[in-house]
């Protein structure tokens, strides 16, 4: 990606993060059999990133690359138990105490996009915009 910095351009990689639930591993192959042994089979990067059980945990833990209580996302929003109610940690949306990887890369000059369920907050301080991203086409709600 070239981007004008001044009189100068400067390269920047092209990046990619798709979280992807409900989806097996089988689907990330070429085939959903298991291929011929080959050097090059499966070579992924290994990001050592860990979903919860739900989604919007998982997405929270993902955009800001902390743990979920830090993010606000405790329990999904729907699920918190009465005692959680009001308590840090538990916000149930993606909390100003974080700062999202598509903010980070948008200000180092990376074009930031979004498409899919968001389910972080739908205030205007919430919503995928707010939150580092250039464009969207996002389900603002669970579904």
């Amino acid at each position: 990606m070239m981007r004008s910095r001044g009189n100068r351009f400067s390269v920047l990689p092209a990046l990619a993060a798709i979280l992807a639930l409900t989806m097996t591993l089988a689907a990330t192959r070429a085939y959903a059999e298991d291929p011929p042994q080959t050097e090059q089979r499966d070579k992924r990067p290994n990001f050592n990133f860990y979903v919860s059980p739900t989604c919007s945990v998982s997405r929270s833990m993902l955009l800001s690359g902390t743990d979920n209580h830090v993010a606000g996302l405790g329990n999904m929003g729907e699920l918190n138990a009465p005692n959680q109610m009001g308590q840090p940690g538990y916000e149930g949306v993606l909390n100003q105490r974080v700062v999202t990887v598509a903010s980070l890369l948008r200000d180092h000059g990376y074009h930031t996009y979004m498409a899919g369920k968001w389910h972080l907050g739908m205030k205007p301080d919430q919503i995928p915009h707010a939150r580092g991203f250039e464009r969207d086409f996002s389900l603002l709600v669970g579904g």
